[in-house]
């Protein structure tokens, strides 16, 4: 981990001596320049006893390496309007001892496996700074799946800069390999492995998202936003490598409708108690059309403890009923044509408990002016079905002077 994380910060450095150092005749010209850049790079761990890989009992052991380097570049036209490109570069490296025993004796394609995610993004801002236009284009691949990503969307805030309203819309077309458990699969049917030369069957999965946001400026110390994120999934949302056993023992595969409908509502409150305290609440319902109905709570209370140095205590508690297609292990009756064992879909409860403390250098660190940020998070994770999880984090950020 220690080597890939020096290793994008090397390139990052490279990057910012190469686009960073702008002369006034530049800026005259009005050159596309750098404006800031961030590593994050995290470490999560989870352990379980409910893995639907094999029936929803089994290990449900991972963990998970990710990386990731942001960077923005803005430019301003001779309209006075604003351009920020942002590229977004993420790889993840992770290990699943669940998705291993897809095989029963030799090891999966998924127990050691890659995902790497570029994204690139594009806003433009009027010169008032009250209206803006986005859009954006994202791939993603893995052992077993390739997605493209296609978003667009439109800002406006009231000249007091004391409302604002944003609507979003993202397009994800994916293409799954059909990877199927070792005993189900037909003759001539591969393993989906990159040395198994036997074909295997892919399919499609498409997402349609939308994304609306009103925030509302109550007085100078309360900010409220209300948010709706409709979504429709369309294609194979079932996981076909996760078993089902029915009341007699016997072994199915995963099978789910093919659309699923989500209606996310939620409610933000900002609320500062002076100059040192903020609180954050968040208050998120869920509903779909495979009745599964839930309702989170998030609540953050940043301490400035300096102008340097902030901390920020974070709690996440999170209740679902069970999907109507759900039955624990072995409790399927035979003829369901429908049916899954994935825990995810069960009823559960869940919090999720940590810390973030920030540290920002306005003259930077170890005599790098710009590298201004260095930020730590910490994440305990505890489900009532037995997952019990851990992350931490790191990243730290460089910013150009305007």
């Amino acid at each position: 981990m220690r080597k890939i994380t020096l290793a994008m910060a090397a390139i990052l450095f490279k990057t910012m001596l190469l686009f960073g150092q702008t002369t006034d005749q530049e800026y005259e010209k009005k050159k596309l320049t750098l404006q800031e850049a961030s590593i994050v790079s995290s470490y999560y761990q989870q352990d379980g006893n409910n893995s639907a890989v094999t029936g929803g009992e089994g290990t449900e052991e991972l963990t998970d390496i990710s990386n990731q380097i942001t960077i923005r570049f803005s430019k301003q036209s001779e309209t006075g309007k604003r351009h920020d490109f942002t590229f977004v570069q993420g790889v993840d490296f992770y290990t699943s001892a669940s998705s291993d025993n897809i095989d029963r004796i030799d090891s999966s394609p998924s127990r050691l496996d890659v995902r790497t995610y570029p994204l690139l993004s594009w806003q433009m801002t009027n010169a008032e700074e009250t209206r803006g236009i986005t859009a954006n284009a994202s791939f993603s691949i893995e052992y077993d799946y390739t997605s493209y990503g296609f978003g667009g969307g439109w800002w406006a805030q009231s000249l007091d800069k004391n409302r604002l309203f944003s609507v979003e819309a993202q397009i994800f077309l994916d293409t799954w390999d059909v990877i199927l458990p070792e005993e189900l699969r037909p003759p001539g049917y591969g393993s989906g492995g990159a040395d198994d030369p036997l074909p295997i069957d892919q399919e499609a999965r498409n997402s349609y998202n939308l994304s609306f946001v009103y925030n509302q400026v109550i007085n100078k110390r309360m900010q409220v936003s209300l948010l709706a994120n409709p979504g429709l999934q369309q294609g194979l949302l079932s996981t076909p490598f996760h078993r089902v056993f029915d009341r007699d023992l016997l072994v199915m595969t995963e099978e789910l409708p093919d659309e699923r409908f989500k209606i996310p509502l939620g409610i933000n409150m900002r609320y500062f108690l002076g100059k040192s305290f903020i609180v954050r609440l968040h208050y998120r319902y869920y509903r779909d059309t495979w009745e599964v109905n839930s309702h989170t709570i998030n609540a953050e209370l940043p301490i400035k403890i300096n102008p340097q140095l902030s901390i920020s205590p974070f709690f996440r508690w999170h209740t679902q009923s069970a999907a109507e297609y759900y039955e624990p292990f072995a409790q399927h009756r035979p003829a369901a044509e429908l049916r899954t064992s994935d825990i995810d879909l069960a009823d559960l409860t869940s919090t999720y408990t940590g810390v973030n403390l920030r540290y920002q250098r306005l003259k930077g660190f170890f005599g790098v002016e710009n590298w201004n940020m260095v930020e730590f998070r910490v994440g305990i994770y505890d489900q009532s079905r037995g997952l019990d999880a851990q992350s931490f984090s790191i990243s730290t950020g460089f910013r150009l002077p305007e």
